[in-house]
């Protein structure tokens, strides 16, 4: 399915220079653009308390280095994401979601977002989509039962 997905998107003219641009501020604005600093943020703090041994200086210096190679991961995405809106929306509606993006809704929204989500992770502990699937399937049929 990804290669078909990769094949198709190599068939497609390229977007326009316009298109990409926006395609970039879009990435940016969405959720990926929001939470990656934070994940970045979070596996550095792992990083420091993992290494032990490290001086006050050498802590300051593996930051530097994981904000530099957090920021160019992070562009190469956000690039590649900018790409993708771009060949999959108009400019028109590349220019309507930046729009909304930049109104007051929207920062309530992106700050709403991270509650929500953690909320809904922490609903999803329960969540076991075969298990789900079979209990049901059992049910109506009898087959995928459990074997006690």
């Amino acid at each position: 399915m990804i290669v078909l997905a990769l094949l198709l998107q190599a068939a497609a003219p390229a977007p326009s220079a316009e298109a990409l641009k926006l395609g970039v501020e879009v990435a940016q604005a969405g959720t990926f653009g929001r939470i990656a600093p934070l994940l970045i943020e979070q596996q550095t703090d792992e990083l420091v308390r993992e290494t032990p041994g490290l001086t006050l200086a050498e802590q300051a210096r593996l930051r530097e280095i994981a904000a530099q190679t957090g920021k160019a991961g992070v562009a190469r995405v956000t690039e590649r994401m900018g790409f993708a809106y771009a060949q999959a929306l108009s400019v028109a509606d590349l220019r309507a979601v930046l729009a909304f993006a930049r109104t007051d809704a929207a920062r309530r929204y992106r700050a709403a977002e991270p509650n929500a989500m953690a909320t809904a992770t922490q609903t999803m502990g329960g969540l076991d989509f075969k298990r789900d699937v079979l209990k049901a399937l059992c049910a109506k049929t009898g087959k995928g039962c459990e074997k006690k």
